[in-house]
């Protein structure tokens, strides 16, 4: 829809549409400013693409249901002919990592390159897998990158603030949320809440 009507002359329905979607996924937030300068190109350009869309929907549809095995089916045959569909691989890596297989899913990931537009989202997956893997430092370290690429968004630091607490390093958690807040505009989303709540709990933790 946000493809459609950039290509309409209608760009301010374009951000609405893209805006909205972040509304119901916070990491894509990190991915709009790309994703808006990409809006005006077609989504799909052939019939094969188009074949492929329509098996990334259908396997989205089987996850909500809770249908693992057929979800990952649909979105093999959706990368097989369209290998560069981003939104494919990150929710077979969403799939096999449910499925306790964060090796495969991590390779997923690694194949989508850094000029994709839904490369910071990507990379919050990344660093998820990398902590699930037991590296830790690896994590951070790609989190820290994050943060200063993207210095608007406290999503990066949220990731950091909360494997930091799961790893037993509540003070350190605190510093991490202590930042974070300090991103957040004059007057904050409602949802901001839980950041406060967070470091609330990681201070309780620490004494």
């Amino acid at each position: 829809l946000a493809s459609f009507a950039a290509r309409h002359g209608r760009s301010g329905e374009s951000t609405r549409v893209l805006a909205r979607a972040a509304e119901g996924v916070p990491e894509l937030e990190l991915a709009l400013p790309a994703l808006l300068a990409q809006a005006s190109r077609p989504v799909v350009s052939s019939a094969t693409d188009a074949l492929a869309e329509a098996f990334l929907a259908a396997a989205a549809s089987f996850r909500l249901g809770d249908q693992g095995e057929t979800s990952l089916l649909l979105l093999r045959l959706a990368l097989d002919l369209r290998p560069g569909l981003t939104t494919a691989r990150l929710l077979a890596a969403d799939v096999l990592e449910s499925r306790r297989h964060p090796e495969e899913a991590r390779r997923l990931l690694d194949g989508i390159g850094a000029e994709d537009a839904l490369t910071p989202m990507v990379r919050l997956r990344r660093a998820a897998l990398m902590q699930r893997e037991g590296d830790t430092e690896g994590a951070v370290a790609e989190l820290d990158a994050l943060s200063r690429e993207c210095p608007n968004s406290t999503l990066p630091l949220e990731q950091k603030a909360e494997l930091l607490q799961s790893a037993g390093h509540s003070a350190e958690a605190t510093s991490v949320l202590d930042q974070a807040i300090a991103r957040l505009p004059t007057q904050p989303q409602a949802s901001a809440w839980a950041l406060f709540y967070a470091r609330a709990v990681a201070r309780d933790q620490d004494h």
